[in-house]
């Protein structure tokens, strides 16, 4: 990787592929792309094996090494890489909650409208507005008989999937607000673990 470094204080201003023609002359940076004010008075091109972290420009090139030259902009960058995972777990999260389930070998959806159908079936149930058994849409659009004990059973089963998602968003959440760098948020995985 080739790296446009500032003279005056390491800064990094333009990073390239090792296959990129950089021509720094006296007067500008010409390629890839023409930058004006960015010279070999100012500037110099040096081989790097690896890039800095983002944001890039807020790294120095010093001594051989990349070190920080703007800690408040590092920050930044990390906190709204940090909220755009957050919000990538939690619709996860909503997705997760609605995939379904399976309860005695019956598969059951937990979306919002049939978590509210068994939660009704249910106290319909306790208050004994229903005392035989009642017709349940299954996923194919097939429907089985099911009694009371069987509706509790999958209504405590969907409470628990519903249960399990957000235990797995709030892990995750925890992950994303602990890591120190991007390097450790990128090795995050929000797709694993999910019920």
């Amino acid at each position: 990787m080739k790296a446009v470094i500032a003279l005056s204080d390491g800064r990094c201003t333009h990073l390239f592929p090792d296959e990129a023609v950089v021509d720094l002359t006296a007067e500008k940076l010409e390629s890839p792309v023409i930058a004006f004010g960015v010279s070999t008075a100012t500037h110099e091109v040096v081989s790097v094996s690896e890039p800095p972290s983002e944001p890039y420009n807020a790294y120095g090139w010093v001594g051989g090494a990349w070190v920080v030259l703007n800690q408040a902009k590092v920050d930044a960058v990390l906190e709204a890489s940090k909220a755009a995972k957050r919000f990538e777990v939690r619709e996860l999260r909503k997705a997760a909650e609605s995939s379904g389930i399976t309860v005695a070998g019956l598969p059951v959806p937990t979306d919002d409208k049939t978590r509210d159908r068994v939660d009704q079936i249910v106290n319909a149930y306790a208050d004994g507005d229903i005392t035989g058994t009642v017709d349940f849409e299954l996923p194919s659009g097939d429907f089985v008989e099911l009694n009371a004990v069987q509706m509790q059973a999958i209504k405590a089963a969907g409470a628990q999937h519903i249960q399990a998602c957000f235990s797995s968003q709030k892990t995750l959440v925890q992950a994303i607000n602990a890591a120190p760098d991007h390097d450790a948020l990128a090795a995050i995985d929000i797709t694993a673990g999910w019920p």
